[in-house]
Order: structure tokens, then sequence, then C-alpha cells
């Protein structure tokens, strides 16, 4: 385990009830279904950064940088009762998730958690899945 790194992530009861859930239905790990989202946030902090250093306008995407939660509008805190979860990852991808929420002046859980309430924000905007398709049209046959 030397090339792995632990995050504690501080979050309501819901909120890690709402991660154990989702992370079930697409039949990943906790840490995996975390880090699919938050490493895809990740990515795009850093391009912005190199984008803003280059000098480049980021206002042609600012549509994504709202989605991936890049627009410097935190998520509040859900009230009721807190808890922990740890969840590990690869020590790079940690250095990266704590220079991207620095950069934001997030905490580390901060950023995870708002990173994934806008994943669910996204979701919940599309049409559910309800796993049957349209029955076929009775076709008239001539004969």
């Amino acid at each position: 385990m030397g090339n792995r790194a632990a995050l504690l992530i501080h979050c309501s009861k819901d909120e890690a009830e709402k991660i154990r859930e989702m992370a079930k239905l697409q039949r990943r790990t906790i840490s995996g279904y975390v880090f699919f989202i938050v490493m895809r946030a990740v990515q795009l902090g850093e391009n912005l950064t190199h984008m803003r250093a280059a000098g480049i306008d980021e206002v042609p995407f600012a549509h994504v940088i709202e989605a991936f939660g890049l627009n410097n509008i935190p998520s509040k805190n859900p009230p009721g009762p807190r808890t922990t979860m740890l969840l590990w990852c690869s020590k790079d991808e940690a250095k990266r998730i704590r220079i991207v929420a620095a950069i934001r002046g997030m905490t580390i859980s901060r950023f995870v958690l708002h990173t994934l309430a806008c994943s669910w924000r996204i979701a919940d905007a599309f049409p559910k899945f309800t796993g049957t398709a349209k029955k076929p049209a009775k076709r008239r046959d001539s004969r």
C-alpha cells in the first residue's frame, strides 16, 4: 500500500448514504465511485489553471465549469448528524485533489462533496431510466 493515500471526508449521514447508494447502483467501490467523479473535476480544474496562465478566456467553457462545480459557488453543508468516510486513492490523485481544493480555497471534504453534489444535480435533471422499452407499434399487414 506504499502508493496509496487515504482521504478522510467529513459529511452528513445523508450524503454518506447517497454516496453508498450511488456506488452500489453503479457497481463500484465507494472510493471508485467518488474518485471517478472527482478526478474529472480535478482534470478540468487543472486545465482551467493552465488556460488562465496562458491568458485564454474561459467564458466559452462557463457551462462546463458550472457543471463540475468549479465556479467558486460552494454547496452548503446539509443540516443533521455528521459522519466521516475514509476513501482510498493513489498518492498522485490525493496530491492533485489537494492542489485543486487549495486553489479553490476549499477543504478537501468540501471540494469532494461539492463536486458530488453538482454531479447529483446534473443526474437529477435527466429523466430516470425505467428499464422498459416502448412496445413496438402494431403493424398493419396488407395481406
